[in-house]
């Protein structure tokens, strides 16, 4: 009982900070947001029959925006995704670019912390390489993406934030040659950084 007591009362004081002593950021201010991280990831995986597999996996992405409006912007976001499969007898490279408008809303918790939603829409090209021992099969997709999440920001000072953010992608684009339309769904955790200039 007393647990729920303190639950309540922490809401309830978070809702009370929510008002006049709220964060807010104020037209005209440009952000370059926090999703400025690389991620890398390898796996090796050997198998009961003695076969290897390698996978590597490197994803770079950034955006910046302006407010249009108070804690209203407008701003790009871009990414870029590689991802190596590497087996006894196949080799498989994929590349992947993808940019476009993103909408953002900051919502004030308090002076030192904000919600963040966030959605966009972008263009996605895909460049793929796959090697079968020595014939080598070049691929080139276009496609359309969306993403919407929402984060959560601590500033550490009046122009600094560190952030976490959760949201969901979805990609389809057609190949060239051999696949008519690909489908990718997945949802994307990143912790990054803020940084407001005005």
């Amino acid at each position: 009982m007393k647990i729920n007591n303190i639950i309540i009362s922490l809401c309830v004081a978070l809702c009370i900070s929510t008002g006049a002593s709220a964060k807010e950021i104020e037209k005209g201010t440009f952000e370059i947001q926090g999703d400025l991280n690389i991620n890398n990831t390898g796996t090796d995986l050997k198998f009961k029959s003695g076969n290897e597999l390698e996978v590597n996996s490197r994803v770079l992405s950034g955006s910046v925006g302006y407010y249009i409006f108070n804690n209203l912007g407008l701003g790009l976001r871009w990414k870029h995704e590689f991802h190596s499969t590497i087996a006894e007898d196949v080799d498989n490279e994929i590349n992947l670019n993808e940019y476009g408008p993103i909408l953002f809303y900051n919502l004030g918790l308090n002076q030192h912390n904000s919600l963040k939603f966030f959605g966009g829409i972008s263009r996605v090209s895909v460049k793929e390489r796959l090697q079968f021992s020595s014939d080598v099969v070049k691929e080139d997709a276009l496609g359309k993406g969306t993403v919407l999440g929402a984060g959560f920001s601590s500033f550490i000072n009046e122009f600094i934030s560190l952030n976490i953010t959760l949201s969901r992608e979805n990609h389809s684009f057609e190949y060239d040659n051999v696949r008519d339309l690909d489908k990718q769904s997945q949802n994307i955790f990143n912790v990054g950084m803020s940084i407001l200039i005005r």
